[in-house]
């Protein structure tokens, strides 16, 4: 299932599953995306806790895009 095309729905299905036994046991659901639209999809699923990327992919997309205006400017200047 992995890697095909209904390997988001499983994943979804299972996400669902979870977030009913946790509300059931009046428990929290926390789960990581790194998209936007990612943290539209588990608001929707029912996350309690959503963790947004990691510390180091925030970083990396901080600096690349401040190579990129750095490259930008340079070309201009060509």
């Amino acid at each position: 299932m992995l890697g095909t095309p209904a390997q988001r729905q499983a994943l979804d299905d299972h996400r669902r599953r979870l977030v009913a036994a946790a509300r059931k046991n009046g428990k929290a659901v926390a789960m990581l995306t790194d998209t936007v639209e990612g943290v539209r999809q588990m608001i929707g699923l029912g996350a309690t806790i959503i963790n947004y990327s990691s510390d180091a992919a925030v970083l990396r997309s901080g600096y690349a895009s401040v190579v990129d205006e750095i490259r930008r400017t340079l070309s201009a200047r060509s």
